[in-house]
């Protein structure tokens, strides 16, 4: 248990946090995994490599520093975190290592002795911050094993086609390899997928979000190959699934997760995408659609150009249903809200964000500054918890 003590050391340590946070992270990782290659496994290796990963942590650690003695602040954001977890099947044993060695990248880069206060302070928070996360994510696994048809685990789907949605981008659609049903998802949700590459000798996940009508017998992903550029590597895993899946072959995929979802409350709707990042607006706008809601609905999406858009014969077809407004950088420019924060929207919608996280800052800090407020933003990341924990 922590006392007093202990939370003035942790707080006490914020500002040796905000300037060495990212070191201490760097640091963490690299002797983690040194030591722990397995974990390889359920770490994106191009994230660290970007330092996506690093620096999400380093914001996780220095947001629960400053809300030590009221960590339920941060909830919303471990729930996230929590979602993610039970997704890459992250266990209730694996959180003693990443304490011991979060513990000893921090005593490395202060260069302090075994019986530093500060180091006892910080083991008893880390293993608060634990504690909460392993309850949080028990519930969770419990839940996901509930609905009909659910499984524990990953399990062995096999890809029934894909098709071409837009240059570099497909639609996969897949069913349980057992034949098999499978739960009904809710929209807005995603699966982890994983692959084993043999030139790593590990497993490789991500997340993608589901975009069908909730059914009984297959699941569709949307997925755009990156492709290697300056500063950002080739995408391992969505590149395989371009150039090397096809109908008949097997991935894995973990039971739906994720608390991206629609709003119960009876407001406008507005959805800003971008890119790829409208795969999970896509299945939110089909149930609001279906849910026959008499308030205003308006969909805005931004792309490169015309011939990258997603989803442009669906949305053609509900031009009645909804406002609709495209951004493409080569004709119009990039997305303005002006419609947005506009009657019938404005103060009184919710809104619903999803693109590249570049894109989702610039719209939410218009947001805010537009006086919306922050339980009326809704997010999905799907780098690294960022966003949501600044």
């Amino acid at each position: 248990m922590m006392n007093q003590e202990d939370i003035r050391l942790v707080q006490s340590s914020v500002p040796i946090l905000e300037a060495h946070a990212e070191d201490l992270t760097r640091l963490f990782y690299k002797n983690m995994l040194g030591a722990h290659p397995e974990l390889k496994n359920i770490f994106n290796l191009a994230n660290q490599a970007l330092g996506q990963q690093q620096k999400s942590l380093a914001l996780s650690v220095l947001a629960y520093a400053k809300h030590i003695e009221h960590p339920e602040v941060l909830l919303p954001a471990l729930e996230l975190i929590g979602h993610k977890h039970r997704s890459l099947q992250v266990l209730p044993e694996q959180y003693p290592i990443v304490g011991e060695h979060l513990l000893g990248a921090l005593q490395e880069l202060l260069d302090l002795p075994d019986d530093a206060p500060i180091l006892g302070a910080w083991g008893r928070a880390y293993q608060q911050l634990a504690d909460i996360l392993i309850d949080m994510e028990a519930k969770m696994y419990a839940a996901a094993e509930e609905p009909d048809a659910a499984w524990s685990g990953w399990r062995k789907f096999k890809l029934l086609k894909k098709e071409e949605l837009a240059p570099n981008v497909y639609h996969f659609y897949l069913a349980p390899a057992d034949g098999g049903q499978i739960p009904l998802h809710r929209p807005g949700q995603y699966v982890s997928l994983r692959l084993f590459f043999k030139e790593l000798g590990f497993h490789q996940a991500r997340q993608y979000s589901l975009n069908s009508r909730p059914n009984s017998d297959y699941y569709r992903i949307t997925v755009k190959a990156q492709k290697a550029a300056a500063g950002c590597p080739m995408g391992r895993l969505s590149n395989a699934l371009h150039q090397s899946l096809q109908a008949g072959d097997e991935v894995e995929l973990t039971v739906p997760a994720g608390n991206f979802h629609l709003e119960q409350s009876p407001r406008p709707s507005v959805f800003l995408g971008a890119g790829v990042g409208v795969s999970p607006l896509w299945g939110l706008l089909q149930a609001l659609i279906e849910s026959k809601t008499e308030q205003p609905i308006l969909w805005m999406d931004a792309y490169r150009s015309a011939q990258e858009q997603l989803f442009a014969e669906e949305l053609a077809s509900l031009k009645t249903e909804l406002q609709q407004i495209h951004f493409y950088e080569d004709q119009n420019g990039q997305m303005q809200l002006e419609k947005a924060l506009a009657a019938p929207f404005g103060l009184a919608a919710n809104y619903y964000l999803c693109g590249p996280a570049g894109f989702m800052e610039a719209q939410r800090k218009q947001l805010r500054e537009a006086g919306i407020p922050d339980a009326q933003i809704h997010l999905e990341e799907f780098n690294p918890v960022q966003l949501q924990l600044s």
